[in-house]
């Protein structure tokens, strides 16, 4: 049998949003920023299941009840040390939680309490085998998302009035050291070797040693030499005090060129 935390259950409010009730067979959040679809803010609880009964029949009242206190614990009471969820990402995680349901009805579950360790372990393998979008199998992101996914679930069993197994820690436990990083073409990527590591780490200490104290160095040289040309050429373009003379002109400029015409005569010409 499995055991409750000590923890508090969360307590369900009477309205979700301006438009929807807790009771309500649609969730529609107030996400009122363009560009926002209706599918990105809203919950249908009423989605069909594998015996062809809907999940707001009444015989799915316990689990259905269970997974509106998850997602509403996400967002009010999230796990000790992580942020609050935003109403697109509970309507992400309900997407996710919906396939869950569906497997366990299928699988003969109606309540969190009936996943273990193994249920865990066979639905991560009907997720692996189960087609996605373009009938390309499963991306190891996604998997990695359903897997945190089961984390937040069981991180948040002692808030929940229908808790997932104590053994599903197991499950996660093992999955979690297989949890390999992937870059964003999904392939996988080799960790560094120890004797390439360890060579890079040493580089990198020497780096920021002396050789670091010289860049600084030079780069205050080089701040103070900028700053310096620049007062200077400040006060070569500013007028005497009491003088009332302006700047001497650049040679290029069209008053030196006019100044040097009237200083000397064109040929052909004599000077009187």
């Amino acid at each position: 049998m499995p055991t409750r935390p000590s923890l508090h259950v969360i307590d369900a409010p009477r309205r979700i949003s301006t438009a929807s009730l807790w009771t309500d067979a649609i969730w529609r959040f107030d996400l009122n920023r363009p560009g926002v679809t209706d599918c990105a803010r809203t919950i249908d609880w009423s989605f069909v299941l594998p015996d062809g009964s809907r999940f707001t029949d009444p015989a799915w009242a316990e689990l259905r009840e269970a997974l509106r206190c998850f997602l509403w614990s996400l967002r009010t009471d999230p796990p000790a040390g992580k942020r609050r969820m935003s109403w697109g990402s509970l309507v992400s995680i309900f997407g996710q939680m919906r396939v869950l349901v569906c497997w366990m009805a299928g699988e003969g579950y109606s309540r969190f309490a009936d996943l273990d360790a193994d249920a865990a372990s066979r639905f991560l393998a009907a997720l692996q085998e189960r087609p996605g979008r373009g009938g390309q199998m499963l991306t190891i992101g996604t998997r990695a998302g359903y897997l945190v996914t089961l984390g937040r679930l069981y991180a948040q069993r002692g808030k929940l009035p229908d808790p997932v197994c104590d053994d599903v820690r197991l499950f996660l436990e093992e999955h979690r050291l297989r949890n390999r990083r992937i870059d964003r073409h999904e392939r996988v990527r080799p960790y560094t070797p120890d004797a390439v590591a360890t060579a890079l780490v040493a580089g990198a200490l020497r780096l920021i040693g002396t050789p670091a104290d010289d860049v600084i160095r030079l780069r205050d040289l080089a701040a103070e030499a900028y700053a310096g040309c620049a007062t200077a050429g400040k006060r070569s373009k500013t007028p005497r005090r009491g003088t009332g003379c302006a700047p001497s002109p650049s040679p290029r400029s069209p008053a030196r060129k006019i100044r040097g015409a009237s200083r000397w005569p064109a040929c052909g010409t004599s000077s009187h």
